[in-house]
């Protein structure tokens, strides 16, 4: 029973990060780059743009699957980013934007690490107690 309220949670992860990221998504692109950054726009697009507008929201998502609902990596990382994926892809292609997945990996790989940091930390203190 655990573990089918895991997978649904996950999915649920995964559907909120897809609309909910897309949505702050809207207002980070909307953010004017510096001329500075002309030569190297891919940065401005990974650390302002996907990361303020999906990143952060899946580092929290990631961290409260893993913290409440399960400790593992499938059900925390990789049905969380299918499911946003598989949602976000372009209307009658198979093409991904790259940059947002790395962004979006990146950021649920983080809040899992974070989450099972601060579980196994929680645990040593319990035992040496």
């Amino acid at each position: 029973m655990k573990s089918g309220i895991s997978i649904v949670t996950a999915c649920i992860a995964g559907l909120m990060l897809a609309k909910v990221g897309s949505s702050f998504t809207g207002f980070t692109a909307a953010f004017v780059m510096p001329k500075s950054f002309a030569n190297i726009m891919w940065l401005w697009d990974v650390f302002v743009i996907q990361f303020l507008g999906f990143g952060i929201l899946a580092i929290v998502l990631a961290f409260i699957h893993t913290k409440f609902f399960s400790g593992s990596l499938l059900k925390s990382l990789f049905i969380p980013l299918a499911i946003s994926q598989v949602i976000l892809m372009y209307p009658f292609t198979s093409s991904v934007y790259w940059t947002h997945l790395l962004v979006v990996f990146g950021s649920l790989s983080l809040g899992f690490s974070i989450a099972k940091d601060t579980h196994n930390k929680r645990s040593n203190i319990r035992c040496a107690r």
